[in-house]
This record gives C-alpha cells, structure tokens and sequence, in this order.
C-alpha cells in the first residue's frame, strides 16, 4: 500500500482534487465502478462539485455508489447521510436510483439494517471480505476529531463477526447519540484506493496523531487501522495539514 499526502489552500480546492478523482473514476475506470462515500459536513462540497460535473461526464451516473455509515434514521431525517447526498447530489444531477445504494437506517433493529446491508454488498461483490476479494474501488473517508472513520469509533466494540461487510455499533462521544450501521475494517481493506479527507483547524491534532508512528504500547486509532489494496490518499486543507504536507508519504 503507497501512502500519500496533498495539501490544498482551503476545503474548496481540496474537494475540486477529490471531485477529479472521483470523475476520473467515472471515466476511465472498471465497466461497473464502485465508490463508498461518507456523511458529515466536509463532503457537502464535494457533492455539489458532483452534481455540476455530471454535465460533462454523463459516465458520473453510472457509478455504483454505497455509503460507508448511517445513523439510525429513516431517510429524510436532516441527520442522514443518504439525505445529505441526496440533496446536493443524486437529485440535482437526476442520478439513477439503482445505482444508488442506501444503508435502510430506519430498519428496527439496528442490527437488522446492518445484517441487510450487509447482504447487499455480498450480493454486489460475490461473498465475504477478504483479502483475495477486490470491493470498492474508491472509498472516500473522513476523520473525526477522536480518530474515528465511518462509524468506527475508537473503544466502541461494533457487533458482528470479522467477515462481515457491515455491521452495528452503539453510539460513540461524538453527537448525535445514535446507533448506526457501518462498514468494517474488512470492507475498506477491500478497497483499491481509500481517500481520506480532513479540513479544519480543529483536525489539525488529530491529523498530526494518525501521521505520525503510533506510539509504543498505544492502542491505535480505527482511521490509522484503514489499510487499503493499493493506494492510501490523505487529502488536507492547510488548517487541516498544520506541518504534516512535507511529511514522508
């Protein structure tokens, strides 16, 4: 796995660098490409990028898109991720709905929704993860302030087994308090490539931590733990980057 780091002005280029990766994949990637996004604030302009470049690469609407997370919400509640997505991107770029693959978090149980999803991914990528099994061939992640990535929080146990492609996790420290379904370190290492990308002043300390080696004896965090097939990107802005843009990659 090749690790990298770029560095951009603010959040705006940072996502027009990851909007090019993604429409790069559109174009020239497999017959059916797949790409796993993440909720939160930072994608939202990554969306609208998105949605605007579809004009020019139709190819854009025949991405396979799954998500890596989702609260326990039905799909129009304003903590979505789906909803999120769906209003910057899917419905302003008219994106077809069976290319589009929700996480069903208004499905009670949680463990329920899990066990579905999981199901679903089976299905799309011919069984299990595991390391002989390529599955998404770009997944884009963010970072929390606590390290955690997807909805894998770090010291919070998500229920399921090691074969799983999504399981359930109990809520971590960070709000909303709500359970969610996630995808697993077995999904993403599944990946081809994993693209991290982190804005903010307030990810600086973080960022710096997951850069640097772990300390001895540490335990480490679930967004150093991300080991993708081939290439692992940390896409930053320079709030973000603090001093890490002329670390070695």
């Amino acid at each position: 796995m090749k690790r990298e780091i770029a560095v951009y002005p603010d959040l705006a280029a940072a996502s027009a660098a990851v909007a090019a990766i993604v429409v790069d994949l559109a174009r020239d990637g497999p017959e059916r490409p797949s790409l796993a996004i993440s909720g939160g604030s930072t994608p939202s302009t990554l969306f609208g990028l998105l949605a605007g470049a579809t004009a020019t690469t139709p190819r854009l609407r025949e991405l396979e898109v799954f998500f890596s997370d989702e609260r326990a919400v039905p799909p129009d509640d304003p903590a979505s991720n789906f909803a999120l997505a769906r209003r910057l991107w899917f419905a302003p770029a008219k994106y077809p709905p069976e290319r589009i693959h929700r996480i069903c978090g208004e499905v009670q149980p949680v463990d329920a929704a899990a066990d579905r999803y999981d199901a679903e991914l089976r299905g799309f990528f011919g069984g299990p993860p595991s390391p002989d099994r390529t599955g998404f061939d770009l997944a884009l992640l963010g970072v929390g302030p606590d390290g955690h990535t997807a909805s894998l929080f770090p010291g919070v146990s998500p229920r399921g087994g090691p074969d799983r492609w999504a399981v359930a996790t109990p809520p971590g420290r960070v709000p909303p308090p709500l359970s969610r379904v996630t995808l697993t370190q077995a999904a993403l290492a599944t990946a081809r490539t994993v693209v991290f990308v982190v804005a903010g002043a307030e990810k600086r300390a973080i960022v710096r931590r997951l850069l640097a080696p772990p300390a001895p004896g540490e335990e480490p965090l679930p967004a150093a733990e991300v080991r993708p097939r081939e290439r692992l990107l940390w896409v930053l802005d320079v709030d973000a980057a603090g001093e890490v843009g002329d670390a070695p990659s």
